[in-house]
């Protein structure tokens, strides 16, 4: 299969290593869940996030432009908490040593008590 890249200018960028992100991302790790219909999950192994988006690896590779929820756990401080937003899928690209899709997803409505959030995750 070959990676699903949303226009060609994205495609040149990512093959020349040119990062169009607008906001900084931080490693993540921990419960991760696309929540496709209700009462339907799926885990999914997250990458990094950011105020933007974040990125996950897939077993199946999703459509740029797809829509879904997703929900994650951020370790802040000596708590944990639950984000749940709207993604959308930027890009998805088959990668060999992560074993799946790495996938770019852009939040479509994120809450902003859960960007407040996102933020203090990022300045730990």
């Amino acid at each position: 299969m070959s990676p699903a890249w949303s226009d060609p200018q994205d495609t040149f960028d990512r093959v020349a290593g040119i990062e169009r992100r607008r906001h900084a991302r931080k490693r993540l790790s921990g419960h991760t869940v696309v929540l496709l219909v209700p009462q339907r999950e799926v885990r999914v192994r997250p990458l990094d996030i950011g105020v933007g988006g974040m990125g996950i690896v897939v077993p199946v590779e999703p459509p740029a432009g797809t829509r879904f929820r997703i929900r994650t756990e951020l370790p802040l401080g000596l708590r944990a908490v639950t984000i749940e937003a709207g993604v959308e899928v930027t890009y998805a690209a088959l990668s060999g040593p992560y074993g799946g899709f790495k996938t770019g997803l852009r939040f479509v409505d994120l809450d902003p008590q859960l960007r407040s959030h996102i933020v203090e995750f990022l300045q730990a």
